[in-house]
Formats: structure tokens, C-alpha cells, sequence
């Protein structure tokens, strides 16, 4: 390790005051102080901000559960326990440093990992089993097909059955998505490929089986793609971590070339805490190299040429949760761990300084100690989730208590909150500020909405007025204002001028019968020329026959009498 002349320049900058040395590091390094140390592996902590959670819930509350950030760094997704993803946006952001969209990727579930892939999407795993796919606006584009549940071949069906707990964008196609599920199963996604159902949702094109040794279908709970797209590494709830080939997996269901075992004991079929593998990933410019995280509170490196036994430990890293995971710097000389939760003497024992929540280890090193703890006495809960991102050169750290930290360097650090943190506050105009409503408001992405003709209708009344035929005003089917309230439809506009402008429900039907009477041609006579050719109609009508009857049984009466 040399001195550059940037990190001389560095040397007179900020100092971190709750950095402090690990102990690791070679001798001739016992000299320097911590801010030496970290100028030296290039980790950028010397100062720090806050995103803002925006609203009425800014400051602490549910915890961040995971981070993702694009390739450029200029946008930052942060999902909280309260099940919202947050967008931040470095560019359009002042000081406040708040979130330009708040949302819900799916109502009663919490946001378990997400990923940011080409052209600013990235996919979520929403803690259902649909994972969903957005543009870097935060509009839905691709939404995945749930799987049936009742069915018990998980090959038979084109969706996960469980919720995913993993997912990662492929290395070298820019339109396929893998996705790991406690369902057993890693699905691979065409996101361009399109819905070939009637619900409209994406449906997977292939699937790899995770399973046992001896065979029992296993939940996943971590997932890595090889950097060349051909090797999947699995980490499942038996505390193994299995290597598939992605061609061979994929297309014959092959049993996994490698497999081995993070936790002792594992590997056979045992569920519960300290057996669950929360992280998987390979280091950064080594093919041979994985570095996997697990429940009984390990960090173990491991070279698949010989992976019988793990080449480093790292012991007293305190695992709570499922989803605590591992970070490497830009270079891959740096592992970063966030320390989730304060442990207790039960759960685990022989930890130096519990106040530390961020610890860096050397990669290539073989000393165990981390270089740099750092320590933070504001912070009782810890930090679950980390992320370090390549351009930015700054540290992402969301913690237990709902905020979300960003650590920089004035120096060796670029952009990033550094941009936004430079801008002050926009002062509010008179124009803002509008009594008894809250005005427009403007969503990026949003499609214009239609300035509705009548304020006092519904949506729904609105959307029938537009889809109504319009009535013609001129050609052979024109019709005229006298009737254009009595219809509009085919048959009204053909008979309009065929038929008298004269209600027959106002007439006397007798009399509209009478006056045929006794035409020729007409359509009675005819038919009784034979049988009755002398017309006999009825003398008297039916009240007179009724009254003719009465007198009839009064004289009677009458003469019985008599």
C-alpha cells in the first residue's frame, strides 16, 4: 500500500470521529491512525447525511430493509418495514434530501430485496411471491405471474407459490431476471418476452429445483449470479450453499456441481435459527471466490476449487434477520458487514465493543480482526442492509431505527449527497401557497389527465359521455332537433320519415277499425265469403247484456212472488 497524492490531499480533510482501528493489518501499518488506515483501502468515512423518509414519519421509525442504487449512483431506492419504497434523486434534490416518490409495491407485504439492472429499472421482491419490475420512475412495467399452489410438481407451474426472498438482474442479458423463493425453486424471467395469459401477467421461461442431499425440496434464501451468467450460487434454510450450471440446470433440471455447507451440521434438511444462509456473493475480479453470510453469526470465504473447508472465518458477527447481507468496496479489497441489532450475552458471546456497526475486513489478508469498526453510540439498533456504490465512492447504510446513512469522503468521494447536500433549501413564493386546496400536483412519468367538460360528474360518467356515438348533423342519416331526443339508433334514423308524427296511443281503436269497414280488400271479408257470407255483428255491447240480464231475473222475481 503506497500513498497517492489524493489521499495526501485527503489526510487534511474531515476526520470520522467514531472510526477507530480493528487491530487488523500488516506491521507496518500499526502505526497509522484510523483515518490513515481508511485513506489508505480507499473507505470513504469521514462524514455523513440522512436520506429523509419524507412526510410526517421523517426521523426514526420501521427499519430500512433493503437498499439499491443505479450504476451511475444518481438514484437511490430504499424500502422501509412499513412497506414503502422510497425514491431519492441526488440530481433534483436541495439539502432536505427527500424522497420524490412514495410507494407501496404491494399492499400487507414488506419489501424483502431489490435491484436496480439497464436503463434505470429495477425489480423488486414486493414479500409476495409476484415480484414486479419498474422503470426508474417508479411506473410498474412488468408484473410476474403467481404461481398454483395446489399443484405439487413446482415444473408444472409458470410463477413462485411462496414469497421470494432473492432476485438478481443476469450478468449478460439485459432482459432475463432470476428470482430465488421459499418455494425451493430459482425461476429465470423474460421481462421483454410479454404476458401470454389471460390475467395478463409475465409468466416464467425456465426453472432449477433446489433440493437436499437426500433429495427434500429446500427453501432459498440467497441468491448470486457469476459474473459470466453461467454459474448460479444458492443459499438455502439448511445452512448449505449449492452451485448449479446455469445451462445445464435450466434446461435438464441437473443436480447442482458443487455444494457445501456454511454452518456445522448443516446441509441436512434442519429448519429454524442458525441455519439459514442470509448472503451470497462472489469478490469482486475473483472467479474462484465467494463470500457467504449465515444465521450463526459467521462471515466465511471460500474457494470453490477446494471447498471442503472455508479459507477464512470471521467470527461474532451478529445475524438476527434473514436478510442481513455483505458489501465489497469497488476494488474488492474491502468487505463491509453491517452489525444488525444489539446482541445480548445469551446470544452470542465474546463480541469486543457492541457499539460497532460497521466493520471492515481486509479481503485478501488472512488476519480475521476487522482494519476499521466504526462506532456509533447514537445508533442502538444497528444496520442490516449496506450497499457501496462503484461511482459514487460513498457508503449506503440503512439501519434498524428507519434511517438511512450515506458515508462520503470530501475527497475521494464524487457526487452523490454530496451533490444535493450544496443546495439549500428552496424557499417558498407566493405563488406556492394556495388556501383551501393543495393545488396541482406533478407525478414524473404520470400521463396527462383529460380536463373533465362537466366538474359535477364522476370519472366513470365522464369516461361513457366520451365513448357515446355522436348524433349526425348532416347527410342522409342527419337528424333534426325536433327528434333527437327520441333515439339515435339505426332503426330510428331509417324510419323517421316513414311513420306519421302521430301518437296511436291517444286514438280510439274502435274507431281506427271502423273506418275500413266496408273497403275493398278487406282483410275480414274474405276469409268468411264461404262460411258466413252474411256479416253478423253484435247488437248491443257487453254492459248492455249484462243490464238485459238483471231485468230478466228482477221479473222473475216478481211473478214468483205474485
Amino acid at each position: 500500500l503506497s500513498t497517492t497524492p489524493k489521499m495526501a490531499e485527503a489526510s487534511d480533510a474531515a476526520e470520522a470521529p467514531f472510526l477507530v482501528r480493528g487491530g487488523a493489518g500488516h506491521k507496518s501499518l500499526a502505526s497509522r491512525s484510523a483515518q490513515e488506515l481508511a485513506l489508505l483501502y480507499e473507505i470513504p468515512i469521514a462524514e455523513r447525511s440522512f436520506l429523509s423518509r419524507g412526510g410526517a414519519a421523517d426521523g426514526k421509525g420501521s427499519g430500512v430493509c433493503l437498499l439499491s442504487l443505479e450504476a451511475s449512483g444518481s438514484r437511490v431506492l430504499a424500502g422501509g418495514k412499513d412497506g414503502k419504497l422510497r425514491l431519492y434523486d441526488f440530481g433534483g434534490m436541495d439539502v432536505t434530501q427527500r424522497p420524490f416518490k412514495v410507494f407501496v409495491a404491494e399492499e400487507g407485504y414488506i419489501p424483502v430485496d431489490a435491484v436496480h439492472g439497464p436503463a434505470g429499472k429495477f425489480f423488486v421482491a414486493s414479500g409476495s411471491s409476484a415480484p414486479k419490475v419498474y422503470d426508474r420512475d417508479g411506473v410498474l412495467q412488468v408484473d410476474m405471474m403467481k404461481g398454483d399452489m395446489y399443484l405439487k410438481d413446482q415444473s408444472n407451474t409458470r410463477g413462485h407459490t411462496q414469497a421470494v426472498t432473492a432476485l438478481r438482474w443476469h450478468p449478460q442479458q439485459r432482459n432475463e431476471t432470476l428470482t430465488a423463493s421459499l418455494d425451493g425453486t430459482v425461476r429465470l424471467w423474460d421481462i421483454e418476452a410479454g404476458p401470454t395469459n389471460m390475467w395478463e401477467k409475465l409468466e416464467n421461461v425456465q426453472m432449477i429445483k433446489v433440493k437436499t442431499a437426500q433429495g427434500t425440496p429446500i427453501m432459498a434464501s440467497a441468491l448470486c449470479v457469476h459474473r459470466s451468467g453461467q454459474t448460479l450460487c444458492v443459499g438455502a434454510h439448511d445452512g448449505a450453499v449449492k452451485l448449479y450450471d446455469a445451462r445445464a440446470g435450466f434446461e435438464k433440471g441437473a443436480r447442482p456441481k458443487l455444494s457445501f455447507s456454511h454452518v456445522a451440521g448443516g446441509g441436512r434438511h434442519h429448519l429454524g435459527d442458525g441455519y439459514v444462509v442470509t448472503a451470497v456473493e462472489q469478490i469482486p475480479g475473483k472467479d474462484t471466490k465467494l463470500v457467504s453470510r449465515a444465521q450463526d453469526h459467521t462471515v466465511k470465504f471460500w474457494d470453490v476449487r477446494m471447498a471442503r473447508t472455508p479459507t477464512k472465518v470471521l467470527s461474532d458477527i451478529f445475524t438476527p434477520s434473514e436478510k442481513c447481507d455483505l458489501t465489497f468496496s469497488p476494488d474488492g479489497r474491502v468487505l463491509l458487514v453491517g452489525v444488525a441489532g444489539a446482541p445480548t450475552e445469551e446470544e452470542i458471546s465474546g463480541v469486543v465493543d457492541r457499539s460497532s456497526r460497521l466493520l471492515f475486513f481486509d479481503v485478501l489478508g488472512k488476519d480475521t480482526r476487522p482494519l476499521l469498526r466504526y462506532a456509533d453510540p447514537e445508533l442502538s439498533l444497528g444496520m442490516s442492509v449496506t450497499h457501496w456504490n462503484r461511482e459514487l465512492k460513498q457508503v449506503f447504510c440503512g439501519a434498524d431505527d428507519g434511517r438511512t446513512q450515506i458515508h462520503y469522503h470530501p475527497v475521494l468521494s464524487e457526487k452523490g449527497t454530496m451533490l444535493s447536500s450544496t443546495k439549500s433549501r428552496r424557499q417558498l413564493r407566493d405563488s406556492d401557497l394556495q388556501f383551501g386546496g393543495v393545488g396541482e400536483i406533478y407525478v414524473p412519468g404520470a400521463q396527462p389527465r383529460k380536463k373533465r367538460q362537466n366538474p359535477y360528474r364522476s370519472e366513470q360518467e365522464e369516461r361513457k359521455a366520451r365513448i357515446r356515438p355522436r348524433i349526425p348533423q348532416n347527410g342522409p342519416f342527419a337528424v333534426e332537433e325536433a327528434t333527437k331526443h327520441k333515439g339515435t339508433g339505426m332503426a330510428h334514423i331509417f324510419m323517421q320519415d316513414k311513420k306519421e308524427e302521430v301518437d296511436i296511443r291517444m286514438q280510439d281503436p274502435r274507431e281506427a277499425l271502423l273506418k275500413y269497414a266496408g273497403q275493398k280488400g278487406d282483410i275480414v271479408d274474405h276469409i268468411y265469403q264461404n262460411a258466413a257470407p252474411e256479416m253478423r255483428f253484435a247488437e248491443s255491447t257487453l254492459e248492455q247484456l249484462e243490464e238485459d240480464y238483471k231485468k230478466k231475473q228482477e221479473e222473475a222475481l216478481d211473478q214468483n212472488k205474485q
